[in-house]
């Protein structure tokens, strides 16, 4: 029992040491494994890795794979596997984000790099580099001009075109790392650096109407344009009566033409940008409104004789008459009746002075439409419209010595009093209001 028992002693000492043989052999074994590690995430016999996967932890402690942990000051099991550093992303270039780092310095040969964007890799570039342009980095937002808004019918001369700046902005910002690979070998990750693409510089804003270009404005300059070109509104004629009869001159006046808005126009702005990139606004409709009357201009014989305020409708050139009337008279013999039939042919007729005389128009002139103008009319002064009438019968059958039929006021008139046998000569006198006085031509009648 006892020799057993120690030989049982002396064999659990020799196990013990071959143990600790073997697991130090064992350790060493796996080092060598360790340390040639294919850039894949292989052993040497031809097993892979991706780099996206498990040296995510690799990287981050500066250790071993398979979940092995280090102490942060060892250092890395190969001191000539060496991380890129000073890693720096773009934020200011408009088609892609621009990355650079520094090679790291180590004696072992650097085959390529690879760079991961938001944890996946995009690029691998040579070891001659250490720059790259990443132009999948998203795009930035063109923004489009907002609150575009056209006057509708607020402004008789132009439609009034306003709107804000454009709300787009940089691109998505993206996180970047850059490593080493060493043949087989990949290095840690640098340190990250954010970057994005920036929004093409706003060169300017192109007005447009109805899908035509109108106007272009600078990009710093107030947002607003004035289109003088829309169209006008319209205004109709207006009629011209021009008095012949007042003693104190002529007198003209005109009706107030009615009026509409312009049409109708479609409105939008587009932003410009350095790249020819553009960006249209949303629509607005707009229109002139209805012209309005600024002021009158007077004509007298194709001359401008007088400015008339807006508003106006009427003017009174005051000229002295001058000239006189003209009167026709018929005196017929009603035998069944037996009496004289007196009346005018005509209406007395004034004739005026030929310097008297003149052409008149009206030229209405709209802020915002057209000018419009009436005919051209013509006028004089006169003597009056009211007339006094008198019959006159001659004294004896002869075209003179004229004698005023007593009560013979009225412009139709009989008279019963023509002597049997013999004739006589009939005229009718007529006084203006203005001193004028006209004579008919003397007719006989006898029974």
């Amino acid at each position: 029992m006892h020799n057993v028992r120690r030989s049982g002693a002396s064999t659990h000492i020799t196990l013990c040491v071959a143990f600790t043989l073997l697991s130090s052999s064992y350790l060493g074994a796996c080092a060598g494994a360790s340390t040639g590690a294919s850039l894949d995430g292989g052993t040497s016999d031809g097993g892979s890795f991706d780099a996206n996967e498990n040296l995510d932890s690799e990287a981050a402690d500066g250790g071993a794979p398979d979940g092995e942990t280090r102490d942060p000051d060892s250092g890395p099991e190969d001191p000539t596997v060496v991380a890129p550093w000073g890693l720096t992303a773009s934020q200011d270039i408009v088609s892609h984000v621009h990355l650079t780092w520094s090679a790291p310095t180590t004696s072992a040969a650097i085959t390529e790099y690879v760079i991961r964007r938001d944890g996946k890799e995009v690029a691998r570039v040579p070891a001659t580099e250490t720059t790259f342009d990443d132009d999948g980095a998203s795009e930035s937002d063109l923004g489009k001009p907002t609150s575009v808004a056209a006057s509708d019918e607020t402004q008789p001369a132009v439609v009034e075109i306003t709107w804000g700046p454009p709300l787009g902005g940089k691109g998505t910002s993206h996180q970047y790392t850059v490593a080493a690979a060493y043949g087989d070998r990949l290095s840690p990750w640098s340190s990250p650096s954010s970057g994005h693409r920036v929004a093409p510089r706003l060169t300017g804003y192109v007005v447009r109407r109805d899908g035509s270009d109108i106007a272009t404005v600078a990009p710093d300059a107030v947002r607003f344009h004035s289109d003088t070109g829309a169209t006008q509104g319209t205004v109709t004629t207006p009629a011209l009566s021009v008095t012949q009869t007042r003693t104190d001159g002529v007198l003209l006046a005109w009706t107030t033409p009615d009026t509409k808005s312009g049409a109708v126009h479609t409105y939008d702005v587009v932003a410009t940008y350095e790249n020819d990139e553009r960006r249209a606004s949303d629509t607005d409709t707009g229109a002139r409104g209805k012209p309005i009357l600024n002021h009158c201009v007077i004509k007298r014989d194709q001359a401008d004789f007088a400015n008339m305020s807006a508003g106006t409708v009427s003017f009174l050139d005051a000229i002295q008459p001058s000239g006189g009337l003209f009167v026709t008279s018929s005196a017929t013999w009603d035998p069944v009746a037996g009496r004289v039939r007196l009346e005018p042919s005509e209406p007395p007729e004034f004739f005026a002075n030929p310097s008297t005389v003149h052409f008149y128009q009206v030229t209405l002139v709209y802020r915002g439409g057209p000018s419009v103008s009436t005919t051209a009319e013509q006028g004089h002064p006169g003597a009056g419209a009211v007339f006094t009438y008198q019959w006159q019968r001659s004294a004896a059958d002869a075209d003179s010595s004229y004698v005023d039929l007593p009560g013979a006021t009225e412009a139709l008139w009989f008279d019963t009093t023509l002597p049997v046998a013999e004739g006589r000569y009939y005229r009718l006198k007529v006084d203006g209001e203005a001193g004028f006085t006209g004579r008919s031509f003397g007719e006989r009648v006898a029974r």
